[in-house]
């Protein structure tokens, strides 16, 4: 019985010893990694949207028989600004050179603004004592701009960088004052594609080798347009229109890098 008890135990300590053998060599199920995109260098194309927000400032200057009361009259009831909201979207194509931990190139975008606004304010002459109506307008439905950028990379996967260069976009105003006294209207407008400068700053994320996002911030100014307009019954009076236009972008977008 003894040696029976001593033969049992003698097999169990060798069956469990290669037991553990045998879970020593089995693979270790490694932890999953955080994506890592290794080099930046290469062409991105990507679609964007967010939102807009305009600030257009509309000052005019009468000389209007240079009658003292009946300018200041008319530049303080047209003074005003608009600052309307909007949706934005569009599409953008860039180049990246990574550098260490550093990524410079550039990135070009067209979008889709659609930013527009207006307003009629009626009040009385001082010298007729009859209504007088201004009226003004603008409208901006694209803008394009292109831009360096240059950033750093706190991990392999994040992008952090600042951007700035040209913009372009379309710009259209609309200016007119009618007079109920005598029927004499002042009108004049324009609408041409303007060119100044943006700025902002952005961050990027890599989802995969391939795919990343990305969230932005542009400051866009478009400089300014003036134009006259000339009384319809005396062409001696005239309007000086003068308007400034700024643009401010908040938006969200994806790339798809080509190759590296």
């Amino acid at each position: 019985m003894r040696r029976l008890i001593v033969s049992l135990s003698a097999t169990a300590l060798i069956i469990g010893s290669a037991s553990m053998v045998c879970a020593a060599d089995l693979p270790v199920k490694a932890r999953p990694m955080a994506v890592s995109v290794a080099d930046w260098t290469g062409w991105h194309v990507g679609l964007n949207a967010g939102a807009t927000r305009s600030n257009v400032n509309v000052d005019w200057d009468a000389h209007i028989n240079n009658t003292p009361l009946v300018n200041p009259q008319i530049n303080s009831f047209a003074a005003n600004t608009f600052d309307p909201w909007g949706f934005t979207g569009g599409a953008q194509l860039g180049y990246d050179r990574q550098v260490g931990a550093f990524v410079w190139g550039g990135e070009a975008d067209i979008q889709y603004t659609g930013l527009k606004d207006s307003r009629s304010v009626t009040y009385i002459g001082l010298v007729t004592g009859s209504p007088n109506t201004i009226t003004e307008s603008f409208e901006s439905n694209w803008l394009a701009t292109v831009r360096g950028r240059i950033g750093v990379l706190p991990t392999s996967s994040i992008l952090l960088y600042a951007t700035g260069g040209l913009a372009v976009g379309q710009v259209k105003y609309a200016d007119t004052r009618f007079v109920a006294f005598n029927g004499q209207t002042f009108a004049a407008s324009s609408d041409e594609v303007r060119a100044g400068w943006t700025a902002g700053v952005g961050g990027e994320v890599a989802l995969s080798p391939k795919w990343t996002i990305k969230a932005e911030y542009l400051h866009v100014d478009l400089g300014s347009t003036d134009y006259t307009s000339i009384g319809s019954l005396i062409p001696g009076n005239t309007i000086d229109h003068h308007h400034s236009f700024t643009e401010d972008l908040v938006r969200l977008g994806v790339n798809y890098r080509i190759g590296g």
